[in-house]
């Protein structure tokens, strides 16, 4: 056991003289540091440039980062080869920043973590058009209702249309007040009919809840 224990102790003291070898291995990994420190920073100050799944994960990336940095520093500090002080310091102040980037993450909304949703809010109108189209063929379609009908007012006319297509397969018939006047597919739909789509989708919401 003592053996053991001893081979471990020297295995262990060898990575660390190894490593203070290698002091350009502190500098690259606090050049990595800040390096994501001020993408974080930048995907946090720029929300519109930046993905909201992206800036999700943001923080995350940084910790991990951070982790890789503070056991380099901690060995360096066991080793006699760095100040514990400095070391402290620097760990903490990556600490502080990664609570800021945790309370600045954007929170998801109550439907944004549900994968079909998501699609239906992409901001590839293709994407959103195909999720519109299958919609009715899924069983979260119903569950999607109102987010359907909120497609009826997309910039794009063939969202438009592929959300008509799937409301009426799901609705069963046609709400839409103007619908014998030869409405083309992706036409903008009236306010009246609107309003009827947004009732039937409030029925669909009390019948399929939001887990």
């Amino acid at each position: 056991m003592v053996s053991v224990n001893g081979s471990a102790k020297r295995e262990k003291s060898e990575v660390v003289l190894r490593l203070t070898k290698w002091p350009a291995l502190g500098w690259v990994l606090y050049a990595v540091l800040a390096l994501s420190a001020g993408a974080a920073f930048a995907a946090m100050a720029r929300p519109a440039l930046v993905p909201q799944g992206v800036r999700s994960v943001v923080p995350f990336v940084f910790i991990a980062f951070l982790v890789l940095f503070a056991l380099y520093r901690f060995e360096l500090v066991r080793a006699g080869r760095f100040a514990a002080g400095r070391a402290f310091l620097q760990v903490g102040v990556g600490v502080l920043f990664s609570v800021l980037l945790l309370l600045a993450r954007p929170p998801l909304a109550a439907n944004e973590g549900r994968p079909f949703e998501r699609l239906l809010r992409h901001s590839d109108p293709e994407v959103r058009a195909f999720a519109c189209d299958v919609a009715r063929y899924l069983p979260e379609g119903r569950g999607a209702a109102k987010l359907l009908v909120a497609r009826l007012r997309d910039s794009n006319p063939q969202v438009r249309a592929k959300a008509k297509s799937s409301l009426v397969a799901l609705a069963g018939r046609d709400l839409s007040v103007d619908v014998g006047g030869g409405q083309a597919a992706g036409s903008q739909e009236s306010p009246a009919s609107l309003d009827a789509w947004e009732r039937w989708a409030e029925t669909m919401a009390g019948e399929h809840p939001t887990r």
